[in-house]
């Protein structure tokens, strides 16, 4: 398994084994890119580490593999792995990233529509607290 990482990307290539995930020195990112052999197949620990990772993950390949695919947040190609993080992040702060993040990782985890909307709604006022120096009124 070859891991490349950046502050905000960590990037997983080579990969014979999904498990190898779970125990893997994956930094903090805010995104998690997993180049797929077709081959690789989730057990529940993998599940269950991807479902409650605090990153976005994005499987790259051409995975029919339903199981599979249903493990990752996005199935993307090669191409569209190149330009995700900046779609995604671009001029964006770390603590903007972590918002984002925090609001795409809950309706991963079955958050309702409304509590998403209220966590977009409180993460706003959080940020232009930060950026106009005053409180967040939460």
């Amino acid at each position: 398994m070859i891991i490349n990482k950046t502050d905000i990307v960590t990037k997983v290539s080579e990969l014979t084994d999904l498990s190898g995930l779970c125990s893997a020195d994956l930094g903090s990112p805010a995104l998690l890119i997993v180049q797929l052999q077709e081959t690789a197949s989730p057990d529940e620990k993998t599940r269950d580490f991807l479902r409650n990772a605090p990153f976005i993950t994005a499987a790259v390949g051409d995975i029919s593999d339903s199981g599979l695919r249903s493990v990752f947040d996005l199935v993307i190609s090669d191409e569209e792995a190149a330009l995700l993080p900046e779609k995604l992040y671009k001029d964006k702060s770390r603590k903007q990233i972590d918002e984002i993040n925090a609001i795409f990782t809950a309706a991963r985890k079955g958050a309702s529509q409304e509590e998403l909307l209220a966590m977009e709604s409180r993460a706003f006022y959080r940020l232009m607290a930060d950026k106009n120096g005053g409180s967040s009124n939460e």
